[in-house]
């Protein structure tokens, strides 16, 4: 199953999606291409469309999701997870927990399908 997740301000339309692949365990960014100039967005899409690309795969990808969620080396990462109830670490989980709250940017992901 693939999950997709909308990338977007609190109240505001999505700029992109991320889709995640339960089968495969791996991720996959889509920028919107019909977004007016000037659109915010985070910084990694801003990176992505000075290259004039609007899709971000493997690593490039993972790396993303990963600087929105908790590292899996976080001192005290056992705790919190038995704090949440998560049966081991997956950023997955915390993006659907959490929404991909992150100090680097005011941007959430919500699932949509």
């Amino acid at each position: 199953m693939v999950r997709k997740y909308a990338v977007h301000l609190e109240g505001k339309e999505p700029v992109g999606y991320l889709y995640y692949s339960e089968e495969e365990d791996s991720y996959r960014v889509e920028i919107r291409n019909d977004l007016p100039p000037g659109t915010p967005m985070p910084l990694y899409f801003t990176s992505m469309l000075w290259d004039n690309k609007y899709e971000m795969t493997g690593e490039l990808a993972e790396l993303y999701v990963k600087e929105h969620v908790i590292p899996p080396d976080r001192a005290g990462i056992d705790n919190i997870l038995v704090k949440l109830g998560l049966p081991y670490y997956h950023p997955m989980f915390f993006i659907d927990l959490f929404r991909g709250r992150n100090v680097m940017d005011d941007f959430l992901m919500d699932r949509v399908e």
